[in-house]
């Protein structure tokens, strides 16, 4: 988790702020509030906006405002320990789904960021980049020992996982390109309504080979 922490606080950041067109304040790491409301990392921010004498909703908080509740964070390294320990907290719930343990190091992040985006994209993408293994004879699994490609993690996933040795770094590049053929497939059944994320993810997958 600590991997998936120090990326997310390099690139999401590790103070609050607000994210332009969105409705309510991003907490350290990247943790959105209109879209998770009840997670532990915003009771934090709410008690620290209370000792700071902020008793109004984070959705009207000036950036002066912000400013002053991230000083109090920054000056405080117990205030930065709970900040940090509510953001693991959340992650670690938030992609248990993803079995990240499963993964080399090196492959953690891109797996990180396709779950948070798609939980059954990740998976596509990973259960293609096996079979593409297997097919160019580097991953000792039969194809008929191979899950079919459903996007969901399995018995069968699990065990060709657990026998990949090539590069890491090789195996992310599949995984990517796996997650951007997803996505590809998701703009070609429905331009009208994928369409205008089609560039936003390519941006993402290209980021995530370029680290």
């Amino acid at each position: 988790m600590k991997v998936v922490l120090d990326y997310l606080g390099e690139t999401e950041g590790a103070l609050i702020h607000y994210n332009e067109g969105e409705e309510d304040i991003t907490a350290p790491y990247g943790i959105y509030r209109e879209a998770h409301p009840d997670a532990k990392i915003f009771e934090v921010i709410d008690g620290i906006a209370r000792w700071a004498g902020i008793i109004y909703d984070s959705s009207e908080w000036t950036t002066n405002v912000i400013s002053k509740i991230n000083g109090y964070i920054e000056s405080n390294e117990t205030l930065k320990a709970e900040v940090y320990e509510a953001a693991e907290e959340f992650y670690k719930e938030e992609l248990d789904g993803a079995h990240l343990d499963m993964f080399p190091d090196e492959c953690k992040i891109a797996m990180m960021s396709m779950y948070v985006n798609s939980n059954k994209g990740a998976w596509t993408a990973v259960q293609e980049a096996l079979v593409t293994l297997v097919k160019n004879d580097k991953l000792s699994v039969k194809v008929k020992d191979l899950s079919v490609v459903d996007g969901y993690y399995g018995r069968k996933t699990a065990k060709a996982l657990s026998k990949v040795e090539v590069d890491p770094l090789y195996f992310e590049t599949l995984m990517l390109l796996g997650m951007l053929d997803y996505y590809v497939e998701l703009w070609y059944k429905n331009p009208s309504k994928y369409g205008k994320y089609l560039r936003g993810w390519k941006e993402r997958m290209v980021e995530l080979s370029n680290r």
